[in-house]
């Protein structure tokens, strides 16, 4: 669903040149292309962890790569919101994701 949201909304994005014009909505397609970003991230955690638990072919150093590239990456998101006064629901949703994956 994150990935076909931010489908359309990069493509109402390239094609309304006027939106571009506009400041509150530059920062609403940063924050966007952020939260795709540490969505895809712990996707690919998940398949990880699912390939890992079903083949056993990866390393688990392997498997948690991209929640140690989601964490700084969140810190960031959250210094990065507070000074554009955006909401934190999403991070804060994002590090109770992660943290409900390890007590599986």
């Amino acid at each position: 669903m994150v990935i076909v949201g931010a489908s359309v909304g990069t493509g109402v994005w390239a094609r309304n040149p006027q939106y571009r014009a506009e400041g509150e909505t530059c920062v609403e397609f940063k924050a966007m292309l952020i939260a795709v970003g540490i969505h895809l991230l712990l996707l690919m955690f998940e398949v990880l962890v699912c390939d890992r638990i079903e083949r056993g072919s990866h390393f688990w150093l392997l498997v948690f790569m991209p929640l140690f590239f989601v964490s700084p990456v969140s810190v960031a998101a959250c210094v990065w919101g507070f000074r554009h006064d955006r909401s934190l629901e999403v991070r804060f949703h994002i590090f109770k994701k992660v943290f409900k994956s390890h007590t599986c």
